[in-house]
């Protein structure tokens, strides 16, 4: 049996991914006063979210614009 990681369309993978990433390097690389791996953490984060929000509004929108 083959494992599909990414099940649904992938270029909305494809926009999420590359979005949450810039998302979550911008806000770890702008974070001041923090160590190293705190900045990381705020990046992963962020970037989790941004992308988990934005992965919800796209599929919510294709599916509003096909019915």
């Amino acid at each position: 049996m083959k494992l599909k990681l990414f099940k649904g369309d992938s270029t909305l993978n494809a926009v999420t991914l590359i979005v949450a990433g810039v998302v979550g390097m911008l806000t770890g690389s702008s974070v001041a006063g923090l160590s190293p791996p705190a900045k990381i953490g705020v990046a992963i984060l962020v970037g989790l979210a941004a992308g988990g929000l934005l992965y919800a509004l796209l599929k919510a929108w294709r599916r509003h614009r096909s019915t």
